[in-house]
């Protein structure tokens, strides 16, 4: 029955929205209402990113997010973790770089 129910586009789109939103929000670790009131936009833009631009663009999506998230990141350059953080946006604008590059080249 949750498979027929779910085969609809949007009802896929909400319970997936939801998950993650759930998800990205620790309920059960936390109960705080607003972190799960931020977790719906992550759902919503993953699920954005997911139909508008396909699985690739997830994966590198997720890729960015996690390395952003995980990762000290400060102008402080006497700080010993400053270089990872330096070095984790380095890639992550280069990829942005190269990604707007091969868009606009032609095959």
């Amino acid at each position: 029955m949750l498979r027929s129910w779910l085969r609809r586009p949007w009802l896929g789109t909400v319970a997936f929205v939801t998950l993650v939103a759930v998800l990205e929000s620790g309920v059960g670790l936390r109960h705080n209402l607003s972190v799960l009131t931020l977790g719906l936009p992550i759902g919503i833009v993953t699920a954005w990113v997911l139909a508008r631009a396909g699985l690739l663009a997830g994966v590198v999506a997720s890729f960015v997010l996690i390395s952003i998230r995980f990762t000290p990141i400060t102008l402080d350059t006497d700080a010993w973790w400053a270089w990872s953080g330096f070095t984790t946006a380095s890639v992550v604008v280069l990829l942005g770089v190269i990604g707007a590059w091969l868009s606009t080249t032609s095959a």
